[in-house]
């Protein structure tokens, strides 16, 4: 029976099991490793300690209503601002000052990145038509023959 059913838990990385004793209710917490569980006296329960994000609809996508803000995009526009000033300066009364000047580069940097998608969408629609042009061509040549069999073009 034991070798069935061995008294312990292997605990992976990236989870928490938790050990609760019936007897006296205490409980403990474990990470990584193997864990003595004795049936009819303890109970446990694991939890994942990885990272979780609950998405709502207006979070779903990055062009949503209300898109999560990357780490990296934060310090890209707050950074710059903010590294020319002392923290006197930032805690102080010119703090609105620099949230203002910190919104105006963030806008800035939001319409390059509009503009940058514009320019990728209009050189795809004409990669696709210099694809698809010739076969146009074709085709049209093609109908025109079927109904002029004396001039081919």
């Amino acid at each position: 029976m034991l070798y069935h059913h061995p008294p312990f838990a292997a605990v992976p990385r990236g989870e928490i099991l938790t050990r609760t004793n019936l007897v006296d209710g205490s409980v403990f917490a474990y990470t990584e490793g193997t864990v003595l569980v004795l049936p009819a006296i303890h109970q446990t329960r694991r939890f994942s300690v990885r990272d979780q994000v609950y998405r709502t609809t207006e979070h779903a996508k990055a062009t949503g209503s209300a898109p999560f803000q990357s780490n990296e995009g934060v310090q890209g526009v707050l950074f710059p601002v903010f590294a020319q000033h002392t923290v006197r300066e930032i805690f102080s009364d010119r703090r609105t000052q620099l949230e203002a000047e910190a919104d105006k580069v963030r806008r800035e940097k939001a319409a390059e990145a509009a503009g940058q998608e514009q320019v990728i969408a209009a050189k795809a629609q004409e990669e696709t038509m210099q694809h698809i042009l010739p076969f146009k061509q074709k085709r049209t040549a093609d109908a025109l023959s079927l109904v002029d069999p004396e001039n081919p073009r």
